[in-house]
């Protein structure tokens, strides 16, 4: 596992504090970077700026999947933070002092780090939905298909009751639909109306939980 590390995760949003200060006074003393690399100093001052923060969390998080017997299939690289402002651009260390601009932080999330996982991610909601919507519609279709005269294994009034009782079910789901939609409009700058409350009530009745899980989590963002 390799660690790259940004000034920002170290210091608070309102100033920082005296340890990230001391450790900017050192990187300016030292001469800054040299070669688009600084002093593997400055990294470790970096982590322990933060050692109670992301850093143990992310130790702590990777000694939890160790003791569950979880093992790496294959090696990976934490991105830590927004990136250093630079006269270059944001710039991230790695453990050596290398550094790393944004194409290459986008390259080390490579195709099958980002994009594939998110693909993944939107493919399965969708396969959700799709089940869900089934699940949710086919009672209906069936107490339509059983007052046409089709036999099946229950009445149509039984039919009907069963999707009556999925339907109450998701209206229960509907503050939180609503909520969620609200949000992620919210995160792309859009007004919500009438229309989107509508879009989002319908949905939900439609499919339950697909309709705005994944939005409240920002998976199609």
């Amino acid at each position: 596992m390799r660690r790259i590390y940004e000034e920002d995760c170290c210091f608070s949003r309102s100033g920082g504090s005296s340890v990230g200060r001391r450790i900017v006074r050192t990187k300016e003393r030292s001469g800054g970077s040299r070669g688009g690399a600084v002093d593997p100093a400055f990294v470790r001052g970096l982590e322990a700026a933060c050692r109670g923060g992301c850093v143990a969390t992310t130790r702590f998080a990777f000694s939890m999947l160790e003791h569950e017997g979880i093992r790496p299939r294959r090696r990976a690289v934490l991105v830590l933070g927004a990136g250093v402002p630079t006269a270059q651009g944001r710039r991230w260390y790695d453990a050596g002092g290398k550094a790393y601009d944004e194409a290459a932080i986008a390259a080390l999330a490579a195709f099958r780090g980002v994009l594939v996982f998110r693909v993944k991610e939107r493919l399965l909601w969708r396969a959700k939905a799709l089940l869900t919507g089934t699940a949710t519609l086919a009672p209906l279709a069936l107490a339509a298909a059983g007052a046409a005269g089709a036999g099946l294994w229950l009445a149509p009034a039984a039919w009907l009751g069963l999707f009556l009782a999925v339907e109450a079910l998701h209206a229960c789901e509907l503050p939180a639909s609503l909520r969620a939609r609200r949000l992620r409009a919210l995160r792309r700058g859009r007004a919500w109306g009438r229309a989107d409350a509508a879009a989002a009530v319908a949905a939900t009745l439609a499919v339950g939980y697909p309709a705005w899980m994944p939005h409240r989590h920002g998976v199609f963002d």
